[in-house]
């Protein structure tokens, strides 16, 4: 069987965030991350949203498909990571949420996605904090680990 080795991963503080109204979930958590010197994180977030922008990547053309919803949004389920860098912010989250007729969307998260009422539980992670890079064969953000497959 092929070997597969990682990044271990040091968690610091959590913290549980409470999302200004109207503000867009993922700037929100970018902005409390910076204020409190969070280089790394992940997070889940609950709550409601009044519109949302998800995606599907297109792998054959290596691009995201959005499409945005706006209505009385319920969030099901979401989760992701946040890296903050010194030139750039890189997020990756994923999201599910439910109208008031209990329809079901979801994919990748996309700015903006506007927050009636939201909070976030966060867990940062300290050295090292790994980088991202893109995936030559699907294009896709990747974090960078000493990968090594081994063959049997």
């Amino acid at each position: 069987m092929a070997r597969i080795d990682g990044i271990e991963l040091h968690p610091g503080r959590h913290y549980i965030v409470p999302l200004p109204t109207g503000e867009d979930l993922m700037d929100a958590i970018a902005r409390f991350c910076r204020q409190q010197g969070v280089v790394m994180a992940d997070f889940r977030a609950a709550g409601t949203l009044a519109s949302v922008i998800l995606g599907s990547y297109d792998s054959s053309q290596q691009v995201f498909v959005t499409h945005q919803i706006e209505g009385e949004l319920d969030i099901v389920s979401c989760e992701g990571t946040i890296r903050i860098g010194p030139r750039e912010t890189v997020a990756d989250a994923r999201i599910l949420v439910g109208d008031l007729e209990g329809v079901l969307a979801g994919g990748r998260l996309f700015s903006p996605s506007a927050t009636r009422r939201a909070e976030a539980m966060l867990t940062e992670y300290r050295d090292p904090v790994p980088a991202r890079s893109i995936d030559p064969v699907t294009g896709l953000p990747v974090w960078k680990a000493p990968f090594s497959f081994d063959t049997p």
